[in-house]
Order: structure tokens, then C-alpha cells, then sequence
């Protein structure tokens, strides 16, 4: 379930940028389970056109994200 200012949303209802503020976590949460599980680190992280449905302050502030994830993985970006 997906909720914005107290009400629930549907993923389809999401702007963009929450979108991908939601993609983002998940590949951060799967990547550490994946860890948990398989007793390995992963540390490389895919991004694949991020950009395309973003503002400038959006891209702006996601940059931001992925420079602090930088110290603790490989960022590739397939854009």
C-alpha cells in the first residue's frame, strides 16, 4: 500500500518521482536481502533511464540519493 499525505494511492497514481523513489527502495531492500540469503555481497546497483520522467529539481535530488549509495555500491547506469 502506497500512501501521500494520509491517504492511500494506487501505484498508477504515484508521480514519477515517487515512482522512482519507490523502485529505488526496493532494489536497496532486495539487494540486502539477496545478501541475507545467499550469504554474499552484492554490491551493484542498476539504473536504467531515471531521468526520463523527472524535473530538473527531481534529478537534482535523486542525484543526490545515489551519491550517498555511492560509498557503499557500484552504480551502473544504463540510461
Amino acid at each position: 500500500h502506497y500512501h501521500v499525505n494520509g491517504k492511500d494511492r494506487y501505484y498508477e497514481q504515484l508521480s514519477g518521482a515517487m515512482k522512482l523513489a519507490v523502485t529505488f527502495s526496493l532494489k536497496i531492500g532486495l539487494n540486502y536481502l539477496l545478501q541475507d540469503i545467499f550469504g554474499t555481497n552484492i554490491r551493484l546497483l542498476l539504473l536504467a533511464e531515471i531521468d526520463q520522467s523527472l524535473d530538473k529539481a527531481s534529478v537534482d535530488s535523486f542525484a543526490d540519493i545515489v551519491k550517498f549509495f555511492q560509498k557503499d555500491f557500484t552504480i551502473l547506469n544504463a540510461s
